[in-house]
């Protein structure tokens, strides 16, 4: 068995064509989700220019005070306006999830602040250290496409993470009373593992978050293989729905670092079907 293994790792190592080989194959999954997502991306913006324009040539045409060309290249947004609704939206979904008993999350992009609320309490405020949009989300924003998105939280549908949801210890029974008593006096050791989880929401939001220390090796291994899961899963997604003539929706993603303990706090405490509000 082991003279076997032998032979084929020669096979594959013993040259640089078969190298070069495996290395793509290992490649084309994660290149393939970044090429579909790029494409989604760029016709769901179509999309919304496509419908933008349409929409403001069917209002002009009623008047007749403009011609066909100025009301294709003048924007009927109110970036004033549009940051006005988002901002009801916000209160407007903070007190829903006021009434609810519940954990929710809270993310206000202006205070750069995440909160864990129940009953409309803040529990636990964190500070965001620093925050990605993605283009795509911008692009819809500016559109005045967010408007009726953010008009309803945001369910949490599914994670991926490099830590685990709930931490699992195992100990041997003292002997004891004694024995037992020096296991609870001892103090328990501190938990020192690397952070970033990975939360899918409905509506096609996708929340990251990253702790704001550096990894260490391992950390850093298990964030990429978590990312490279979620890639993976992701682009089965993409292909089975345009096996099904349609486009895929693209990720409106938020990226966020904050510090190790918050981190860890954040994604501990989220339920399943957890519900989140974000303001930006």
């Amino acid at each position: 068995m082991a003279k076997k293994v032998k032979e084929y790792k020669q096979y594959i190592f013993g040259s640089a064509k078969r190298i070069i080989g495996l290395s793509l194959l290992l490649l084309l999954p994660p290149l393939l989700m970044i090429v579909l997502n790029l494409l989604s991306s760029l016709h769901y913006m179509q999309s919304l220019t496509k419908s933008t324009t349409t929409t403001l040539v069917k209002n002009k045409a009623k008047t007749g005070t403009d011609s066909l060309h100025q009301q294709k290249i003048k924007s009927p947004v109110n970036p004033a306006l549009t940051d006005l609704i988002l901002a009801e939206n916000f209160w407007k979904n903070r007190l829903k999830m006021a009434k609810q008993d519940s954990i929710g999350l809270v993310i206000d992009l202006i205070d750069s602040i995440v909160s864990i609320d129940i009953k409309g309490v803040p529990v636990r405020e964190c500070k965001i250290k620093n925050y990605e949009i993605s283009p795509v989300l911008l692009y819809a924003k500016d559109k005045g496409a967010l408007n009726g998105w953010s008009a309803e939280n945001f369910v949490l549908q599914d994670y991926w993470a490099t830590l685990p949801k709930a931490p699992i210890k195992v100990k041997e029974a003292p002997a004891d009373t004694n024995e037992a008593k020096e296991i609870v006096d001892a103090n328990p050791p501190v938990e020192r593992q690397d952070v970033r989880f990975i939360l899918q929401f409905n509506k096609n939001l996708i929340l990251q978050f990253d702790q704001i220390e550096p990894f260490v090796f391992t950390g850093w291994f298990e964030k990429h293989f978590r990312d490279l899961q979620f890639r993976l899963e992701k682009g089965i997604e993409f292909i089975y729905t345009m096996f099904k003539h349609k486009w895929p929706e693209p990720e409106l993603r938020i990226k966020i670092k904050i510090s190790q303990a918050d981190a860890k706090a954040i994604f501990r405490a989220l339920p399943q079907k957890a519900q989140t509000i974000v303001r930006f």
